[in-house]
């Protein structure tokens, strides 16, 4: 039974296996047809393909040709046309502008001199007044201060007396103080003295970059009002050399306060041959006044346009006004603007160089240096 059984298993299974064969010799005609009609398929697609590209290389060749086409003709045309027969004015400013923002931003050397002098001239006080230290701060300190209330005047005297009349103000106000500080015996009067000084630097502060950017052309005028901040180093500087030179001298601290009303009296001499501010002119209706100021800085071209564009904001100001409302409910523009110029001037105070400033003497002293002279 047992070899009866596999020799009816080796039929069986032969037979499927033969019956399988038979089928896959069957169906072997149809996936040959097939698999040919894949490649035919494949060779279509690549044909249509080639085409294609073929098509879009031609298009392309046809495009840049038409755009070598057009650039020619452009260039054609503008040799051609009128263009080239017109020449622009040559930009420029008369040489006596940037004498009167030299002599304008003089006026900051006030707010340099009066840093740099009390550098060397706060200790000889201290020592000739015995003050404390509480005192010798407020001496200090009176001046920044009280420079905030000369600051907020100086606008609305500049546009009701003029900026000229506003620098000989904020000058004399500056030279009374400092000879009335080199002249002081006691506490209070060198206070009063140092107050008075303080609304000078205030006005100083406000009208030199003021009348600068009235009188200069536009395209020069950011290099010009940087001249305040120029001069104001360079009266740190002059202040310095005071205390240098004046410190063997008796009574040496008076001196060096005193000397700060010379550059308060070439200021005003100045103010001989400085135009008044051509916007301000305007603004008051003294049209012909306002064109002889523009015609001693501005190109003589440009005095008629540059009027104009004057006028044209005097109108708009008349026209929406500007008061405190507008600064403390500003648009989003102005606020933007306000932000930017008042964040810069208080991180650049924030650093506190001016207090650095005002105070080497005493650092310089606590770092060990006794004597005056070396510390200078």
């Amino acid at each position: 039974f047992f070899f009866v059984f596999l020799d009816i298993m080796r039929f069986t299974l032969g037979g499927d296996a033969k019956r399988e064969s038979i089928k896959r010799q069957q169906s072997l005609p149809h996936n040959l047809s097939s698999l040919e009609d894949s490649m035919e398929r494949g060779r279509t697609l690549r044909a249509q393909s080639v085409t294609l590209m073929r098509g879009c290389g031609e298009t392309l060749h046809r495009a840049s040709g038409s755009m070598a086409n057009s650039l020619t003709n452009l260039r054609q045309l503008t040799e051609n046309s009128i263009v080239d027969d017109i020449t622009l004015a040559e930009t420029g400013a008369r040489p006596f502008v940037y004498v009167c923002a030299f002599l304008s931003s003089m006026s900051s050397l006030l707010l340099g001199y009066e840093c740099g002098v009390m550098a060397g001239a706060m200790g000889p006080i201290v020592d000739y007044m015995q003050l404390d230290v509480v005192e010798e701060g407020i001496i200090i300190g009176c001046v920044s201060i009280i420079s905030v209330v000369g600051s907020l005047m100086a606008g609305r005297v500049a546009d009701q007396l003029g900026r000229k009349m506003t620098i000989a103000i904020g000058s004399i106000l500056f030279a009374a103080g400092a000879l009335l500080s080199a002249a002081a015996l006691d506490f209070w009067v060198l206070l009063i003295g140092r107050l008075i000084t303080g609304v000078g630097v205030g006005f100083a502060f406000v009208i030199a970059p003021l009348y600068t950017s009235e009188t200069s052309p536009s395209r020069y005028r950011g290099v010009l009002t940087s001249l305040t901040e120029f001069f104001i180093d360079c009266g740190i500087l002059l202040g310095y050399l005071s205390n240098i030179v004046l410190a063997n001298v008796s009574n040496e601290w008076r001196w060096m306060i005193g000397l700060g009303a010379a550059p308060a009296f070439i200021i005003m001499l100045s103010l001989l041959v400085m135009p008044e501010s051509p916007r301000w002119l305007m603004m008051q209706g003294r049209t012909a006044e306002a064109e002889a100021a523009l015609r001693l800085v501005y190109p003589e071209y440009e005095v008629s346009d540059t009027m104009a564009q004057i006028q044209s904001v005097i109108d708009i100001e008349s026209k929406h006004g500007c008061d405190w409302t507008t600064i403390l409910r500003p648009n989003k523009t102005l606020r933007l603007t306000m932000i930017t110029g008042l964040g810069i001037s208080f991180f650049q105070q924030a650093t506190g160089n001016d207090a650095v400033v005002y105070y080497t003497d005493r650092i310089l002293r606590d770092a060990g240096i006794v004597e005056q002279g070396p510390r200078l």
